[in-house]
This record gives C-alpha cells, structure tokens and sequence, in this order.
C-alpha cells in the first residue's frame, strides 16, 4: 500500500509568495483534470498530475471535456476553494447557509460584542425609506448596547456561580441582547466549499431576490475563476432558479384562498416557539430492528421486519442493547438509524434558526421572516423588567417593516430582528436527531435552540420510544445510558498526541519502532 499527499489547502497570501518568482501557475484544475484520467489510464497517479502540471491548457480542455460534455460533475469536487466573506448581513448569511455540501465558521454574536456596524442593502439606498432604515436600525443598536450592561449586572448577581469567571458573564450577556438587534447586522465567516457546490452556488445566488446576494456571488465568482476557469462555467441565473418559487407563489394566493389568521402585533405576549411533529416513519421502532437485522443476517428485509413485529417488548430492547451497548456521548448511532424520519413545522426565532441552519444534514425549508408569527423575547429581558421597552423597539420596528414591505417585501426583512419569528419545516433521519440531541441539548447549547430541540425528541419519542431510548445531551447521556443498562457508560479517555514539528518532505517516525 502506498499513500501520498497529493495536495492541501493553503493561504492565497502563502502561494503567491511562493510562486512570486516562479513561473509556476497554481491552481486546483491540474488536480482535478489528473484525478479524471483515473478511471481510464494505466498511468501511475503520479505521472497524470505531473502531466497536468506541465500543459495547463490540456488539463483545462480536459476538465471542460469530462466535467461538461460528458457530464461527470463529481471530478469538480477535488478542487476546494477557501473564502474570507467580510462584512454581508446576517440575512445574506442564510442564502450561503443553506448549501449542504460546504463548510462554513460564522462569527457569533453569542461570544463577539456588535459595534453598532449594518449593511444598508441596494434596495434602500435612495429610497425614500431610507431615512426610517437608518433611524430604526440605530434605535436597535442603541437598546443593544444598554441592555448589554444592564444583562452583564444581572447574570453577575443571579449566578454568583460565575464570579470568577466574568467572561462568562459577560457572554451570556451578549447572548440575550442581541434579540433585539437586526438582520441587517454586519458579520463574516470562512467558506471551504469544492468547485461543484460553487458552480451551483452561484447560479442560486444570480437569482436571489436580495441584491446583496446577487453581488456576493459575483464576487465569489470573480475570485475563483481567476484560478479555475475550467470548472465553473453555469455560473449565471437559469429560469429554473429564477421563477419557480415566484410562479409557486403566485399560485399559492389562488389555491389557498381561505384567509389566514392574522394575531393583532399589539396583543402578541412574549411567545415561546412552536413545535410541531407533522409526520414521521409509521412503525419506526420494528422498522430500526430489521434494518439492524437486514445488516447483520442474510434474510430479506421483508422477512426481518416480519420477525421484528412478532418479539415481546424485552426482546425488541435487548437488540437496541446489542446495537448501542458501547455507545459513548460522542459516538454517532449506527446509520440503520437513518432509515427513520421525522417531519418537524417549528415557528422559531431568527436567533434560533441561526444555529438550527447549520446542521446541513437535514432538509429545511422556510418562509420569509413574519411579524405576524410572533417574537421570542429572552426570559432574562422580563427579569430586567426592560420587556416593555424591548417590545417598543419592537413596535418602531414593524411600523418601518410595514413602510418597506409595501415597496418590497423582501429587503423588508433586513430591518427585523434576531426575535423575530420564520415558519421552518424541518425533514431529519433519526441518526441526525441524536447528533442533534447531543449538540443542542448539552448545557453549553443556547436555550432557545435547548428548547427547541428538547420538545423535538419529546415527541419523537412518542412515535419511536425505543429508537431514541438513548436521546440526550452530552452531560445526560450517561444518567440515560445507565437507567437503560443498569450500569454507566464505559468512561474512555481519549489521549491526544503531543503537537510535533515535522519539517516539509520529512516523516514522523512510527511510534511502533521505537520512537
């Protein structure tokens, strides 16, 4: 066996210096064209990327040859971009966010103070609303930065728990406060996404109704073609992209024409999320067993769910017990679990959501940002007695989001804030609902995502007991697992090596051989 590192991402700043005063071109295509040949030449690997190396213009042809003529998109994915994306709002955000196959590191108003900073979209600029946006936006910012010191006094008295730990204090601080600021909010991340998640990320952002999101692409685009022309070539807008959803839409307002209830904004209370289990997989817990079954024996999966049915309850449990006996906190449930899906309609916070999106693993899909829908208002604000005054913000804030959304509905959103609520339906597999469980449910998890989530396997379990038996966060896995087994989870200290120095092209010795 024989495996050598073909390559690795590393900063613009750092090829560029290197390159400097070579005539060397870097760019990821050559990787991609040589990884294509594969399939097809006799060649060692080696010797087709060195061939790419040596004649760009071949390896390109080659790449617009195999990836577009004939279809084979999958030779795109071995070459990986990495973005700085600085200063878009958290609006723009969620058309980035919503593509799975990428990565992204998001700066978090959860852990950094906000200094006031807003995009001002395309569609405000010379509007004559412009003069709302802006004052409405600064009202937000303005109640921000006083209701963060009044929080940071609080939390120090109430969690006296925390006193040395004023960061902590001061985090949670910033975690409440920030309900009240907008989607408008600066912020940045990184992006690492291959060039097949770029090219159709681009096409999605050329028909985003929001001109910051067309922008962004062109900018991305910009920035990645100038090193891999080959691999992205349907980069503009298609009418598949561009009218779907507005053609859906229209039709909506036809076909369901029964008025839908509107609750008055000035009667609305401090409101909690909606969680609602809309559908799931009928007869899940029998369902998990024979896929169990299916993998592990040579009987039909027909045969193993028949056999499944006919157990008692203790015999159904012992084989989840066999499948999960050395199941730590941080392991993933084996992925016969996700043959089980669940169906979840949530009306949550824009705060909420910010954290729920993330899990690309899932199938989410939103309605635009609604006043009408409610607010989520942090228990700590009412603590304060500062909730009359945080819904007044409020209250500015909707009579501006009227004035917009009368020209235009969707920048209107920019001037909601992180309370604010969306409708979301969310489709996820049962694997996914124990990661989710895990993550979102340990106590360093946000409340209002811990308290989505808890409600969310409340009733999954009611559909699926046995399935989700071991549900939990990271701090009470080990109280479920030994309520289950009758004794704690096996305590397994994962050691870390000690981070060593290894110079380019040199090995680490194997610690087998007496090092």
């Amino acid at each position: 066996m024989k495996v050598k590192l073909a390559g690795f991402n590393i900063e613009a700043e750092l090829i560029e210096n290197c390159t400097r005063n070579r005539r060397v071109f870097p760019t990821p295509e050559t990787i991609a064209a040589a990884y294509a040949r594969v399939s097809r030449s006799e060649k060692p690997i080696e010797a087709l990327r060195s061939e790419a190396r040596r004649e760009l213009k071949k390896a390109r042809q080659s790449n617009q040859t195999i990836v577009f003529g004939m279809g084979h998109h999958s030779i795109a994915e071995h070459a990986v971009f990495n973005f700085d994306i600085i200063d878009i709002s958290r609006l723009a955000v969620e058309a980035i966010e919503h593509h799975r196959l990428a990565s992204f590191t998001e700066r978090s108003q959860r852990y950094v103070r906000l200094d006031d900073a807003f995009i001002v979209p395309a569609e405000i600029q010379g509007s004559d609303f412009l003069g709302d946006y802006l004052n409405i936006i600064r009202v937000q910012n303005t109640a921000y930065q006083r209701l963060l010191e009044l929080l940071k006094e609080h939390f120090a008295a109430s969690r006296p728990e925390l006193k040395d730990t004023p960061e902590k204090i001061e985090n949670l601080a910033k975690e409440d406060a920030r309900y009240i600021t907008s989607l408008a909010t600066q912020t940045q991340l990184g992006m690492t996404v291959n060039a097949r998640t770029l090219e159709l990320m681009l096409r999605r952002m050329a028909a985003n109704e929001l001109a910051e999101v067309r922008a962004l692409g062109e900018e991305l685009y910009r920035e990645a073609e100038a090193v891999a022309p080959s691999l992205l070539v349907f980069t503009g807008t298609t009418d598949y992209e561009r009218n779907t959803y507005p053609r859906l839409r229209d039709f909506a307002t036809t076909f369901m024409t029964r008025p839908f209830p509107r609750r008055p904004r000035n009667l609305i209370a401090m409101s909690a999320s909606d969680v609602i289990l809309v559908d799931y997989t009928q007869n899940a817990d029998n369902k998990l067993l024979a896929t169990l079954m299916h993998s592990s024996s040579g009987a039909s999966y027909a045969e193993c769910l028949s056999r499944s049915e006919k157990q008692t309850l203790a015999r159904k449990k012992e084989i989840f017990k066999l499948a999960c006996q050395d199941l730590q906190a941080y392991d993933v449930v084996l992925r016969e679990f996700e043959h089980l899906y669940l169906t979840f309609e949530l009306v949550i916070s824009a705060a909420c959501f910010a954290q729920l999106k993330r899990h690309r693993l899932t199938t989410i899909t939103v309605q635009p940002y609604n006043p009408d829908l409610g607010w989520t208002i942090p228990v700590s604000i009412a603590e304060l007695k500062e909730h009359k005054s945080f819904k007044e913000v409020l209250s500015q804030t909707e009579e501006v989001y009227d004035k917009i959304a009368a020209v235009n509905p969707v920048a209107a959103q920019y001037v909601l804030t992180n309370s604010h609520q969306r409708r979301v339906l969310i489709t996820l597999n049962a694997r996914e609902l124990y990661h989710l469980s895990r993550l979102r449910q340990g106590q360093s998890a946000q409340w209002d995502i811990r308290d989505v989530v808890t409600r969310m396997v409340e009733q999954a379990r009611n559909v699926m007991p046995l399935t989700l038996l071991l549900a939990a966060g990271k701090e009470d896995y080990p109280k479920v697992y030994q309520e289950l087994y009758g004794k704690p989870p096996q305590v397994i200290k994962l050691q870390l090596p000690e981070p060593r120095e290894v110079e380019p092209g040199k090995k680490k010795k194997n610690s087998k051989n007496g090092d």
